[in-house]
């Protein structure tokens, strides 16, 4: 199981939204936590993440998401030591 923190910066937000929320929406089952922020001023969208899933799953996440103009995105993998 793969754990990550993932911050998604959405510029152009008014047109790449729908892009962004068709991908979360696709991998709505590994998203255990999500928080949205925004600034209207500069249109500008930044998401926060939680996912969890097998190491292919983030991979095929993180592959959809670079198909999107205007999406930066950084992930942080967590694997914590027993």
């Amino acid at each position: 199981m793969e754990d990550a923190i993932i911050a998604l910066q959405v510029d152009e937000r008014d047109n790449f939204a729908p892009d962004v929320q068709h991908i979360l929406t696709e991998y709505g089952a590994n998203i255990k936590t999500r928080l949205g922020l925004h600034n209207d001023n500069q249109n500008q969208g930044l998401i926060l993440i939680e996912f969890a899933g097998e190491d292919n799953e983030l991979e095929s996440f993180e592959e959809e998401l670079k198909k999107v103009e205007q999406l930066n995105f950084k992930a942080m993998n967590l694997k914590f030591r027993e």
